[in-house]
């Protein structure tokens, strides 16, 4: 609409085209009436005259020409005064009136305006006040929090949803919008509400389970939210919608299932995690033979065919079967964790119990457990077998280590009552002792199973037997050198060459060349 006054225009003509406009157009009319015409002309033009004369005329330097510039001065300031009051007259009689004709009476013009702006604003804006309050900032702290109830912090009690701002943003959500589509929305009339309300709401709504919020398919969670995400994240309405009571009880099913770091607020998050954990945890309740197979866990399984508020839902409806479960799974992953270690051993032990009369019938009962997948029946049946072969391993052990001690010692004495070994320095004797690998053995340590197992590793009953078979030998080489260092003319005595395929004739052999040698050293010291 054009700029007119009562100058340029009638009155009449003026207020009619205010009236042809509605009453949401947003604009204020300030129209200024007609008056003190004549005199604000004659003011004005005394004010002009005035001023012409002075610059015409210059600054005078006579008495008479300083005295006429003075008054024509004064005329001046006289006049602007005048055109000053006249134009304030004019303005504080002036009318103001709102789009469609309403007129605004006002005291004083400032407030007048600004009255008269409050009131557009509330035709152009009248959901306003829906949104007005500073503290939305605190909103969206509670709600990030996981706070269900976040708005409270601007008075607001009742159900999150039934807030008249989460009302219309519900409203409009429908099938899915963007947070910059309903920043766009509310932004507008009839709304006109702050960016701070609209993200305020939404982070609520999500909080409360009445909005579900996704990045690229992803779930927004509360933890991520800012404004900026807000923006980018596409929501949608979710239902069913749960309780407080409700969610109290699904992050309660969490928690004893053992799910780490869970957060109020978050559960359709958590909810996702709760699946994956649950099915690690059906996983652990099973595996290879021995142990029975890890079970289908079809109740996990066909949680994943829902989503948001629906898989709380169904959470929250089958958390007592879930919870029976789980607890079933968590036992028997327990006691794989602790049968299996022990099978492993088992196995290892009867392994070493090679050549033992026992053996084949242990071996036997583990691959029957391994068979059958019966690592975990009751009674234990493997705890009978772990105890028949330590006991019979340990005894074993003994006995070979009792054989090689009697067999080094009754080497060592005859080797000690040799004149040529006693002609030689006990520093000379342990060089050669050391050389020929000639060393007493300890007992090992078997105080316990695992120890048992070590000691076997590092010398099987085959070993101890090998090894104490070899103590003759190693004693013969030991005093062979023995002569040569005592005796270095002595005589070179051959021993008899044979083909060896067993035990028994390395062992008829072994007793020939002790007899060969002996005799030899009746007559005098020799060398092999």
């Amino acid at each position: 609409m054009p700029q007119r006054d009562g100058f340029s225009a009638a009155e009449s003509s003026v207020l009619a085209d205010i009236r042809k406009l509605g009453t949401d157009d947003p604009t204020l009319h300030l129209f200024l009436p007609k008056l003190h015409v004549d005199e604000l002309k004659n003011a004005i033009a005394s004010v002009q005259g005035a001023e012409e004369t002075l610059h015409f005329k210059g600054n005078p330097t006579s008495k008479e020409g300083k005295e006429c510039y003075q008054s024509m001065t004064t005329r001046q300031n006289t006049e602007s005064i005048r055109v000053v009051e006249l134009i304030g007259q004019i303005i504080s009689s002036a009318r103001l009136f709102l789009s469609g004709g309403q007129e605004q009476t006002y005291v004083g013009l400032k407030e007048g305006v600004e009255t008269a702006a409050a009131q557009v604003l509330n035709r152009l804006y009248p959901k306003f006040h829906d949104g007005d309050s500073a503290k939305w900032p605190q909103v969206l702290r509670k709600a990030k929090e996981g706070s269900a109830n976040a708005l409270e912090q601007v008075g607001f009690t009742g159900d999150p949803q039934t807030h008249p701002v989460s009302a219309a943003i519900i409203g409009f959500v429908g099938a899915g919008k963007t947070g910059l589509e309903i920043r766009k929305k509310f932004n507008a009339a009839p709304y006109g509400w702050p960016q701070d309300a609209i993200d305020g709401v939404l982070a609520a709504l999500i909080a409360s389970n009445h909005l579900s919020a996704r990045i690229n398919s992803n779930p927004l969670t509360l933890a991520e939210v800012d404004q900026k995400k807000l923006g980018q994240a596409a929501f949608r309405i979710e239902s069913p919608v749960l309780t407080a009571v409700q969610k109290l009880a699904i992050r309660k099913l969490f928690q004893e299932a053992g799910l780490q770091k869970t957060t109020p607020g978050n559960e359709l998050t958590d909810a996702i995690r709760f699946i994956e954990h649950a099915k690690t945890i059906a996983a652990q309740a099973g595996g290879n033979a021995p142990v029975p197979m890890a079970p289908a866990a079809l109740e996990i399984t066909k949680l994943e065919a829902f989503s948001g508020n629906d898989l709380l839902m169904e959470l929250h409806d089958q958390r007592d079967v879930l919870l029976l479960k789980i607890k079933t799974w968590q036992g028997t992953g327990k006691g794989i964790v602790k049968r299996l270690p022990v099978f492993i051993l088992v196995e290892k032990l009867v392994g070493q119990a090679a050549g033992l009369v026992e053996q084949p019938g242990w071996a036997t009962t583990l691959l029957a457990v391994r068979a059958n997948r019966s690592l975990l029946d009751d009674p234990d049946p493997v705890a009978q077998v772990l105890k028949e072969v330590s006991n019979s391993l340990r005894i074993n052990v003994s006995k070979a280590y009792k054989t090689y001690s009697d067999t080094f010692n009754g080497e060592s004495e005859r080797i000690m009552t040799n004149s040529i070994w006693q002609k030689l320095t006990e520093e000379k004797r342990q060089a050669l002792l050391k050389i020929a690998g000639v060393s007493p053995r300890i007992l090992p340590d078997m105080s316990s199973d695992e120890q048992l197992l070590s000691a076997l590793d590092g010398c099987s009953l085959a070993s101890w037997q090998s090894q104490t078979d070899a103590l003759s030998t190693q004693f013969a080489k030991v005093l062979a050198a023995a002569i040569i260092e005592a005796e270095p003319k002595a005589r070179r005595v051959t021993l008899s060459t044979v083909t060896i395929h067993t035990q028994e004739e390395l062992d008829v052999w072994l007793e020939k060349s002790k007899n060969e040698i002996e005799a030899a050293l009746k007559n005098g010291p020799v060398i092999l």
